[in-house]
């Protein structure tokens, strides 16, 4: 086992199939391939357990590791993490409950939460309640990420990094 893995992000290969950015990832020397999962379907939910069972074979018969996903909120539309509405946030959890599942069926280990736009916070939001609602969301998808042996990072930005990022991490 190499001390260090390299992995590199499946959409900088869009429109290709995954099967062929694992081989090509594997052919260039890639340990792993991280995965948008908006490259793949709009939802994860529309993503069948024999597809997922596809994806997970055809990463092991390239030699590539799927290590997680990332870029998780960009689909389905209307995510956000901490908004005031709490049919939104549960809407949301629920989403970031089934990234976990897909995750967990596809033989990833990580969920890398970028997503500026999906947690900026709004003019006009209470700060304090915007904190606490973005708190709770993250909190409720604890136990599936234990259950299912993921872990969910939540990755740092800067206040202004939303606006650099179109598909929205």
């Amino acid at each position: 086992m190499r001390p260090m893995k390299i992995s590199i992000c499946n959409e900088l290969f869009e429109g290709w199939p995954i099967e062929k950015v694992f081989d090509y990832a594997a052919h260039l020397g890639y340990d792993g391939v991280e995965i948008s999962p908006f490259t793949l379907s709009d939802s994860v939910l529309d993503l069948s357990a024999k597809r997922r069972g596809a994806i997970r074979r055809a990463a092991e018969k390239s030699g590539v590791e799927i290590v997680g996903l990332h870029w998780l909120l960009a689909k389905p539309e209307g995510l956000y993490i901490n908004h005031p509405d709490e049919i939104i946030r549960i809407r949301t959890q629920e989403y970031m409950e089934a990234l976990i599942h897909f995750c967990a069926d596809i033989g990833g280990k990580l969920l890398l939460h970028g997503s500026p736009h999906q947690r900026t916070v709004q003019e006009g939001w209470d700060d304090v309640e915007t904190w606490n609602s973005a708190k709770e969301t993250f909190e409720a998808c604890l136990k599936v990420a234990h259950k299912r042996n993921v872990i969910y990072c939540i990755e740092p930005l800067l206040p202004d990094q939303h606006q650099l990022h179109q598909h929205g991490g």
